[in-house]
């Protein structure tokens, strides 16, 4: 049956600037990602398929190496002749890294697709001066020790690299080098002051955590409060990540109408995420610029039982609408979340997926093949039309009162 809806843009309702980062990606050394994904499965080359359908995206920045990886990621394993790197095994994933893809093929990467870098630096089994060393190596000119060494390895001018995070989901036990909030904060000023101190002009992303609703969310406000007291001085960005509905409460084979309302209405429940971060910088990070970055994000349904991964998820019309919820969402709190990440962008909850001979596009990716085709301005719109009402599935909280109609404003 159709529902009456109306909207009216007002052109100089103005809420801000849309920052292009928000269409940012994410990639990971995690099943075939990286080998078999964006390189070729011996990593000697990238595959022109995938790079013909990243192009479109126009990526205006890439997070990397990871992710639960990155806790173990030694940079200088990645770098120099493919023969003399070593084969490490990878704590976080279980499996063997030949390390033939490193921080100069992600380079290279970037360059290819016209994406700014984003590296996560390894602060669980790493130390501050190897991070230093990372900085310096990505943006020393080649006079220095680390610029020599880059240029080495046949690269003489600087990759310039700006944004740096410092750690991965270390609140959570999964996670190589655990730690409590204080025990973050202390290891978080010791990596930023010596990464700063090797190019003052980079900027930093501490770890947070999102806010659920209610009780469920005293953990996280704690942790954030704990981080933004003890290090907001020192850092540009506080993360978060969300994945929705994750992988609980699909044991009963949940009605797939409330599916699509839940799934449809979860960006909402990000939104309310947001304010309540934004309250804990006002209260605990008083006279600091810092704004939010959503790192890692993604929908997240029940893999098919034939799936081989718990990330071989199928992609439908409804996760394609989620996609496009929560970058209207980075639209309407443009002022607040300029820098997001897909987690990620190839065989991996994947805008793209391969096999050994082409490469193809999920549902999720045309959202971002659309939207970032709009004007970087953010309007208000007045928007009438009914609501429907979506229950709890997983993560995401019931949601009351859900428009039908979802208006961009670019």
């Amino acid at each position: 049956m159709p529902l009456p809806a109306s909207v009216i843009i007002n052109s100089i309702a103005v809420v801000g600037h849309v920052d292009r980062r928000v269409y940012g990606h994410f990639i990971e050394h995690l099943e075939s990602c990286l080998y078999g994904g964006i390189w070729t499965a011996d990593g000697r080359q990238m595959r022109q398929d995938t790079l013909a359908l990243i192009r479109p995206l126009r990526p205006p920045v890439v997070r990397y190496p990871g992710g639960n990886f990155a806790s173990g990621y030694h940079w200088e394993d990645g770098i120099g002749p493919r023969e003399s790197r070593p084969t490490r095994f990878d704590e976080a994933w279980k499996v063997n890294e030949p390390n033939w893809v490193g921080t100069d093929e992600f380079m290279a990467f970037c360059a290819a697709v016209g994406a700014a870098p984003y590296l996560c630096a390894n602060d669980a089994s790493g130390t501050p001066e190897e991070a230093a060393r990372w900085v310096a190596y990505c943006n020393d000119p080649p006079t220095t020790e680390q610029g020599r060494r880059r240029a080495a390895n046949g690269h003489p001018q600087p990759y310039g690299v700006r944004l740096w995070g410092i750690g991965n989901e270390v609140w959570g036990p999964w996670q190589i080098g655990h730690t409590d909030a204080a025990g973050y904060v202390r290891r978080y000023r010791q990596f930023a002051q010596a990464m700063r101190a090797a190019d003052p002009g980079i900027e930093l992303v501490a770890v947070g955590m999102f806010i659920p609703e209610g009780s469920a969310g005293q953990e996280a406000e704690t942790w954030n409060a704990t981080v933004l007291a003890g290090a907001g001085d020192l850092m540009n960005y506080l993360s978060f990540h969300v994945y929705q509905p994750g992988m609980e409460g699909w044991e009963e084979a949940p009605d797939p109408e409330a599916v699509h309302r839940s799934i449809c209405a979860a960006p909402l429940d990000i939104e309310a995420g947001i304010q309540r971060l934004r309250g804990l910088i006002a209260e605990y990070a008083r006279g600091w610029p810092i704004r939010l970055a959503l790192d890692e994000w993604n929908v997240w349904p029940a893999p098919p039982p034939e799936a081989t991964s718990m990330h071989g998820v199928v992609y439908t019309l409804r996760d394609a609408l989620y996609v496009a919820g929560v970058l209207n969402v980075f639209h309407r709190l443009c002022r607040r979340v300029p820098l997001a990440n897909l987690a990620q962008l190839v065989n991996v909850l994947a805008a793209i997926r391969t096999n050994a001979t082409q490469a193809i596009p999920t549902a999720i990716y045309f959202p971002f093949l659309l939207y970032q085709q709009m004007e970087p301005l953010a309007l208000w719109p007045a928007v009438e039309c009914p609501t429907f009402d979506a229950p709890a599935l997983g993560n995401i909280p019931a949601i009351r009162r859900v428009p039908y109609l979802d208006v961009t404003r670019p």
